[in-house]
């Protein structure tokens, strides 16, 4: 009969066991997770599936809104409506956003998404001036 003694002289000690190859991966290993992004760098905190690469964004202005739902064909007329009627900076904002979660593709209700986002950011306090007295700052704001 085996004795107790017997089956632990059986098990090896971990310094009995000599160390892997270098270069040879044991067994069960998964690689490490990616280095964290360096700081400073924006394109690294970007999600991956974006639509619009980050350099592709203009400036706020009119015609960058209209350029920029180009991109966006699934919007209804009601969504780029006001969209148009929000100032550029906004309108960007909110497409940014929704690119940033995937698209309207991966937005359950992107209609809801672009209303509730308009009357969020109507309902932020117009800083003293506005823009430095824009039109169209006054016509919303009033």
């Amino acid at each position: 009969p085996r004795t107790r003694e017997d089956s632990n002289q059986a098990l090896a000690k971990t310094s009995d066991v000599p160390p892997p190859p270098s270069g040879s991966v044991p067994p069960g290993f998964t690689s490490p997770p990616p280095p964290p992004p360096t700081p400073g760098d924006p394109g690294a905190l970007l999600p991956k599936n974006r639509s619009v690469p980050l350099e592709q964004w203009p400036p706020p202005s009119a015609d960058a809104v209209q350029n920029m739902l180009s991109r966006f064909p699934q919007l209804d007329g009601h969504c780029r409506g006001s969209l148009m009627n929000l100032p550029p900076q906004y309108a960007l904002a909110i497409l940014w956003d929704m690119d940033a979660k995937g698209g309207p593709e991966e937005i359950r209700d992107p209609q809801g998404f672009v209303f509730s986002a308009t009357q969020t950011l109507l309902r932020l306090p117009v800083p003293m001036g506005g823009c430095g007295g824009c039109a169209e700052d006054k016509a919303l704001w009033v």
